[in-house]
Order: C-alpha cells, then structure tokens, then sequence
C-alpha cells in the first residue's frame, strides 16, 4: 500500500488538528492523544528561560525538568523537549518538524586525532560532541529522526 504513513496518522489526534491542548505532555502517547498529563503555567514567553511549573503530587507547585518532559503545549504553540531545551514544533507536509542539538559520534581517527593534540580531554570532548539537525518525529513510536545536519554558523572574529 502507498504512503501506508498516512493512513496511520489518521488515527493520530495529534496529526489531524491544528488546536493543540495546553499543557505538559510526559510521553508520546500523552501527545499524540492530546491528552495533557498536567497543567503548566510560565513567568514568561520564552520556555527556555521561564520558569515553568505545574502541581506536584502533593498539591503545591513544583519546578518541570526538561529532561523528564515529551512536549509541551503552551499557548496553543506545541515544543518538543530535547536534551532539556524545549524546541518549537512546526507541522508540514504532514509531519511534525523541529531543529535542535543531538549527540553525534566522532569517528575514531577524529577521536584519536583530538586525542594527540589534546590528551585524554580532547578525546572526550571529540567523543562527545554536539551537532544542530533538523529532525521529524517517527509517527509510530516518537523518536526523533534526523533529517540533515545543519552546519553551526562559523564565528569569526574582528579586530
């Protein structure tokens, strides 16, 4: 069967609205559903820098760790969270589409050349190094796939 993807995102809330339910979403299925695990409010606009709370288990308001969100919906604008940075969401083409950091592997005579200039330290830091992708989410399970890296812009200085 042909785009066999858009049948089953038929069945997906998520893919078939363009009013998102705010609030915090801890998993994909939370999201995909439109269900909101919990209410969230924010000091600000810009999540990344707001603090952003929602009512603990014992009824007071407690701070939201990025890193143990899926999404949030804030003001009817969805962000998916990604290594603790809340990063917009965008459908298009119907997929859900963000640019953010992910973990890249170095090859080994990258790590091995970072390694002789640098020591142990510059073997870890060429292990572990970051990139910018624009990536979608797997409609069927939630990962996030990378589409293509996006070079980080090259900062030159001037005297």
């Amino acid at each position: 069967m042909l785009h066999i993807d858009s049948v089953e995102k038929l069945k997906i809330k998520a893919y078939n609205t363009t009013a998102y339910a705010d609030g915090l979403y801890l998993t994909y299925q939370s999201f995909m559903n439109q269900a909101p695990d919990k209410q969230v409010t924010a000091d600000g606009f810009d999540l990344n820098m707001a603090t952003i709370k929602t009512t603990g288990d014992n009824g007071k308001p407690q701070k939201v760790k990025p890193a143990k969100v899926y999404a949030i919906v804030f003001k009817g604008l969805p962000y998916i969270s990604c290594r603790g940075v809340y990063y917009p969401l965008k459908k298009e083409n119907g997929e859900f589409l963000f640019t953010g950091r992910a973990q890249v592997t170095a090859n080994n005579g990258d790590v091995i050349v970072a390694g002789a200039m640098f020591g142990i330290l510059g073997s870890l830091l060429a292990s572990n190094a970051d990139a910018t992708f624009e990536m979608k989410i797997d409609h069927l399970s939630g990962r996030f796939i990378r589409l293509k890296e996006i070079p980080d812009p090259v900062v030159t200085e001037s005297y």
